[in-house]
């Protein structure tokens, strides 16, 4: 058995150890996964992360690269030739399993290409999965078009005929590419409705211990005084906040800081303490703009190693809640260790985002998860109760 797992990130390497772990377990780990790692570069600060932090979660076969050959700016259908040669010497055209998320996305569309004959499994990159998604081809596609559109939909469908099909250059859901999914590993699907494209699908829900597991692998290592709480007076409350890396490609560099602001602020009125931990990939941080504004006895930076993801850090502590706009954390934290959640997408009007994505993401959240407005006054007694989704 020759199975590659696909991963451009800590997180997804860390969900993808979950599902394996789902799925048969170690037993034969170091027989059969191969970790093939791309989207970042090697040598980067993040990259070499990921590369250590895998070898926490799970006992693979192998680490591999593929950064320099699975890349998101070239031309899908004329590039998919070479990628699939590439990475056919690198692994062997033979392969049995191939473990991808994003069906929609580029990179995924490669990978597909590069592995015909592999089965494919599909495993949670996180609520971005949960966001309903436009068929790029196909029946339910066809029903949706007027006559005039005929003649191209129908170019469309020939296509896949062809060496390449328009799919892939196309930000959709290739009819082709779905049917071709085998079962989808997923822990979200207890918290969160599946959108019509996966609902055909076979799902299995990867159960909190699988989860918490991997995350608990990567605490061990750090040494204990880098992942304490920090300390907090007796009467004081104290929210968890995570920004997320919007400026410039999701929202202007202005609108994010007063998103933030905003949630801050409102959060400090309620008499919350605010404990901020960067995200992983945060290159523009806010947090000393707005210290300045607010002073650092009330919002208080989390000093742990960036990387670290933050489930892996907060595994215990005393929180009133966690707050966030759309990051998948929110329902981790809230999933495995029960913190009442709370989403400040309620802080902005949906129309200021600048991609569908991040604008999706921020009505969904909006739609399963209680905004700031909830939030009650601390002391009050209900900060510490929240029903699960």
């Amino acid at each position: 058995m020759k199975r590659l797992i696909f991963c451009p990130g800590i997180c997804q390497i860390v969900n993808a150890a979950a599902a394996l772990d789902r799925d048969h377990g170690q037993d034969h780990a170091d027989q059969e996964d191969i970790l093939v790692l791309f989207g970042r570069s090697r040598e980067s600060v993040y990259g070499r992360a990921m590369k250590e932090m895998a070898r926490d979660v799970w006992p693979w076969r192998d680490i591999c690269w593929a950064e320099d050959i699975i890349l998101w700016y070239m031309p899908t259908r004329r590039y998919a030739p070479v990628v699939r040669e590439v990475l056919n010497n690198r692994y062997g055209r033979n392969v049995d399993e191939i473990w991808i998320s994003m069906l929609w996305v580029d990179s995924t569309k490669l990978i597909l290409y590069a592995f015909p004959n592999a089965r494919v499994v599909l495993f949670e990159d996180g609520v971005v999965e949960y966001i309903g998604q436009g068929m790029a081809c196909g029946y339910d596609r066809w029903k949706r078009l007027r006559p005039g559109q005929w003649p191209g939909a129908f170019k469309r469908e020939c296509s896949h005929w062809n060496a390449r099909s328009e799919c892939m250059e196309i930000n959709e859901i290739c009819m082709r590419d779905l049917k071709r999914v085998d079962v989808m590993y997923s822990y979200l699907d207890g918290m969160l409705n599946m959108p019509e494209y996966l609902s055909r699908v076979p799902r299995v829900h990867v159960d909190d211990a699988c989860l918490r597991n991997r995350y608990r692998a990567l605490a061990e290592p750090v040494c204990a005084s880098e992942y304490a709480q920090p300390p907090v007076a007796r009467d004081e409350s104290v929210l968890l906040f995570l920004p997320q890396p919007f400026a410039v490609l999701f929202l202007t560099t202005e609108d994010e800081y007063q998103l933030y602001r905003s949630a801050v602020s409102l959060i400090l009125e309620k008499g919350y303490t605010v404990l901020w931990k960067e995200h992983p990939q945060e290159t523009t941080p806010l947090a000393p703009r707005l210290k300045e504004e607010f002073g650092d006895h009330r919002l208080k930076l989390i000093h742990a190693r960036q990387q670290l993801p933050v489930e892996s850090l907060v595994a215990g502590w005393n929180l009133a809640g966690v707050v966030s706009v759309s990051s998948t954390s929110l329902l981790y934290l809230h999933g495995l260790y029960g913190y009442p959640m709370f989403t400040a997408s309620d802080q902005l009007t949906l129309d200021r985002w600048l991609k569908r994505t991040e604008r999706e993401l921020a009505r969904l959240f909006l739609n399963y998860v209680p905004g700031l407005d909830e939030l009650p006054v601390a002391g009050s007694g209900g900060e510490t109760t929240q029903a699960c989704l």
